[in-house]
């Protein structure tokens, strides 16, 4: 195998991982700020990576964002 192609997949891996290092690292702000935001405020909330963060109303989960309170 050429030094070039070598050079080369190990350039797309290190690109790969560093992009997946960089979305679990948000992922993980993203949980911790769910958290953060709803953990005094009596409601049951969960965080997931599909939906991000859900509040539970009426027996549905709905994302936090739509929340307008009362």
């Amino acid at each position: 195998m050429s030094f070039v192609i070598k050079a080369a997949l190990i350039l797309v891996s290190v690109v790969v991982l560093g992009a997946m290092t960089v979305k679990a690292a948000s992922h993980a702000y993203d949980s911790w700020s769910c958290h953060q935001q709803w953990k005094d405020s009596g409601m049951e909330y969960k965080y997931t990576v599909g939906g991000g963060c859900l509040l539970r109303q009426d027996q549905f989960w709905k994302p936090a964002r739509n929340y307008r309170g009362g």
